[in-house]
């Protein structure tokens, strides 16, 4: 799937395609209304390229999910979530969690496939400006970088991949900190936002890097009755409400968890 996205990258002069409008999104667990509304949300506003920092899978429609990031030519990587449904489908243990483990146990073969071929990270050259994207931080795909992380950390990672861009996901926190001239950027989550339903996502300018973040709505309401339908009413107030329980003074704790 993302070989078409590459051609389309790499096999064209800068001239041809820059310009250019990359969407980023990632974290879409599972909710396919949300990534339908954010893909046509994008489409309408010139987006030519898709990048997802990981984690598709989730309840209640992975295998959806899965085929409308094939379907529209998203390069993705894998995600922390994804990481540990093919631990558990390789091995055919339980992962503990009720939602992972009904997704675990239907998922399609053609989804198992897609989510055994993405890489845990990609480096892209787009009009002259070198991108690298992962889901948490490199090398650690459960690493939570926030506003809060310290800028020392940051320019750390930053000698490491030596990328004008780093795209990350994992933290469902809309993010852009410019730290040793490399620019930070979460779109936040399309699925399960921390404030509310509205999906998050960015769009990044190439070559002139101007970012914005978006939300958009979708239908929550039928979202929540087929979640709640699976069994699933933790998620369904989850998806609902976000994570306003956490103030900002608590994030980095519960980013340890």
């Amino acid at each position: 799937f993302f070989y078409r996205l590459l051609e389309k990258l790499k096999g064209h002069s800068s001239e041809e395609i820059c310009p250019l409008k990359m969407a980023l999104i990632s974290d879409v667990h599972g909710i396919e209304a949300a990534l339908r509304a954010v893909l046509d949300h994008a489409r309408e506003r010139g987006v030519t390229a898709i990048l997802h920092a990981g984690d598709a899978v989730g309840a209640p429609r992975p295998d959806q999910s899965i085929e409308l990031l094939r379907g529209a030519d998203v390069l993705s990587v894998y995600g922390n979530l994804d990481q540990t449904l093919m631990v558990g489908h390789r091995t055919g243990k339980h992962t503990g969690d009720q939602q992972l483990d009904l997704v675990m146990g239907n998922m399609k073969d053609r989804s198992w496939e897609w989510l055994a071929n993405l890489p845990q990270e990609v480096r892209l050259d787009v009009c002259g400006r070198t991108v690298y994207m992962t889901h948490g931080s490199p090398g650690d795909v459960g690493e939570k970088l926030l506003p809060s992380t310290p800028d020392d950390h940051l320019k750390a990672i930053a000698r490491k991949v030596n990328a004008d861009v780093v795209i990350i996901g994992h933290t469902h926190l809309p993010m852009c900190r410019e730290v040793a001239r490399t620019m930070f950027v979460n779109p936040g989550s399309v699925g399960r936002p921390r404030d509310g339903p509205e999906a998050s996502y960015a769009i990044l300018e190439f070559p002139s890097l101007e970012l914005k973040h978006h939300r958009v709505r979708y239908d929550v309401e039928r979202t929540l009755k087929e979640v709640s339908s699976q069994g699933l009413s933790d998620l369904a107030e989850a998806i609902e409400k976000g994570r306003n329980g956490d103030r900002t003074t608590t994030v980095g704790r519960w980013a340890m968890t």
